[in-house]
């Protein structure tokens, strides 16, 4: 039977995201302490999505539950 989607990838682990944020300042003084005299430049990529947002739909499932998920969902990606 269908299930309904996860709102996060289950391999998403909150701690790391929070380390990594909180040790960005002290990793980007480090790495300039270590080129001194150079001009540091920190460059980040993001990811768009664009394309259609699909409407909630009811799905197969066992018996006295009522699952949704999203229908006809098509997407674009763009990288810069």
């Amino acid at each position: 039977s269908y299930l309904r989607p996860r709102p996060r990838h289950h391999k998403t682990d909150p701690e790391a995201i929070e380390k990594f944020k909180l040790n960005w300042p002290d990793r980007i003084q480090a790495i300039a302490a270590e080129h001194p005299g150079k001009r540091l430049r920190v460059y980040c990529q993001d990811e768009s999505r664009f394309g259609q947002q699909g409407t909630n739909t009811n799905v197969w499932a066992r018996r006295g539950s009522r699952p949704t998920a999203i229908r006809q969902t098509e997407y674009q990606y763009l990288y810069y």
